[in-house]
Parts: structure tokens; sequence; C-alpha cells
């Protein structure tokens, strides 16, 4: 279930051909819709051609994942290890800050623990993203993460209005400072983006799972990648949108063609 399209052309491609398009170093973004089954069966799918491209290139490969916090690490490589199980795994993640329900991401991490493949953390805590969505730009919370006050409100104007689009208008959300929100995303997305930049070499093929939001547009992480990394490391961003019933591929296609957002290279549609 689910059709690769090229951005640029609107043409049907499929998965091997954009394996074969990759030359280490590079990253690979996939953009999810949160906990949908669909999704994360293409997630599987990306792991597993990645790992074997990665086997056969003699490459590091590493996962990051925005469902795990930087301060996570410990907890995910025992659990990869095979130091703890699952049900060890659940109960520590389910009484810490984060909020994703890691049931749904077991073969992926399951596929990750029996070949030993290193999963890192990639977003900060969500507490500490609070704080700068309630306080702003919070001199403490920089620090931690080794940030400037221009890291984080530095961002494009279409970074900006793409938020403010996704923002409710009604509600109780809707009485938020929408401008401490984006800092808020802005601020995640540079920790994101560090966090990969980190942990990239020369040899490194690296497979990025997030959020469509964090890495679909303008400003979003694959940019601040860009900007931060000293490797010549080349970039693929793959992101989801799921088809309602009255649509076909096609309308879909239409709908992001005039979409000045999109930075992706292939859309993934379900």
């Amino acid at each position: 279930m689910g059709r690769l399209y090229s951005v640029k052309t609107g043409e049907h491609v499929n998965l091997d051909e954009v394996v074969s398009r990759i030359r280490i170093p590079h990253i690979v973004f996939f953009g999810e819709t949160h906990e949908n089954p669909s999704v994360i069966d293409w997630e599987l799918r990306v792991l597993q051609a990645l790992y074997t491209l990665a086997s056969k290139s003699n490459a590091e490969f590493i996962v990051g994942m925005e469902h795990f916090n930087i301060e996570q690490q410990d907890m995910i490589d025992a659990y990869i290890k095979g130091e703890i199980s699952w049900r060890d795994l659940v109960d520590i993640y389910t009484g810490g800050p984060e909020g994703f329900n890691l049931n749904y991401y077991k073969p992926v991490l399951d596929f990750a623990r029996v070949h030993s493949i290193e999963i890192v953390g990639l977003m900060p805590p969500r507490t500490d993203a609070k704080i700068i969505a309630r306080k702003g730009l919070d001199q403490s919370i920089l620090a931690k993460y080794g940030l400037y006050p221009d890291d984080v409100s530095r961002y494009p104007l279409e970074y900006r209005e793409r938020l403010m689009d996704l923002f409710p208008r009604e509600g109780p959300m809707a009485r938020i400072d929408k401008e401490k929100l984006v800092l808020a995303q802005s601020f995640k997305d540079q920790v994101m983006a560090k966090r990969i930049v980190e942990k990239l070499g020369w040899r490194t093929l690296f497979y990025a799972i997030m959020g469509s939001g964090h890495c679909e547009h303008a400003g979003s992480v694959p940019d601040r990648v860009r900007a931060l990394s000293k490797i010549d490391s080349s970039i693929t961003v793959i992101t989801v949108r799921l088809k309602n019933l009255e649509e076909n591929d096609k309308d879909v296609r239409d709908r992001l063609a005039g979409n000045k957002y999109i930075i992706a290279d292939f859309m993934l549609i379900i």
C-alpha cells in the first residue's frame, strides 16, 4: 500500500530507484505521519534497503528518531544491545516526557536490535521545548544544547509562514503566543540538525525518521543540516501524504505542485 513519486516530476518511482541514487556520505530523511501502521511499514522497508546498501558499501549506518530525546540514549542503547526487554523499554519510556506509543515502532526497533544498528534520539526533551514555547529564548535551555539565540530565531520567512498555516485558529491552542510556538519548533529542529551533524562521518549513511513538519519545508532540519555540516553529504527527503476517501494519487500530486514550501525530493502517497 502506498506509492512513491518524485516531487519534481510527479512521476512514480520505486524504492530501488531511490536507493540506487545514494552516494555515501548521505542522509535520508523520512517525514512520517505519526503512529500510522502503513507509514511505519514503509519506514521499515526504507530501513531494510538502507541497511543493505550500508552493508554492501562498508559504510557506518546510523538511525536517528524523533521519538526519543537525547537524554534517553542509555535506554535506547540498552534495548539495542539486548540488555533490557521490550516491556522494560516501554515501561521506562512511558515514565518519561515523550508521548509516542512505542508499540507502533516495534518493527523498526526490533530490526535495529537484530542487526545491531545504532539508534540515536534526536529531540530535546519535550519539557525543554515547552519552556521555549512558554518563555521564549530561555538562555539556560539554549546553553544546555550549545545554542545561541540566533540559531533559533533566524529562519526563512517561508518557515514561519508554513508553521502559521498549521496552527489552529480556534480553541485553546489558538490563544497561545504563535511566535513562541514558532521558536519552540525552530529550537527542536535546530537541536535535531545539530545532533545529526555530530554523528556524521565521511563514511556515514544516516537515516532520520521524524514528523513531516520537521523535514519537508524550507528552513526545516535538512536545510539546517546543510548549514551546519562541514561534511559534503548529500540529502534525500521522503515525506508522506495520506489521501482522503475522495482523492486519488493525482489529486494529491496536483495539490502539492503549487505548494511553495515543499523541499522534499519524494512524496509517499498512502
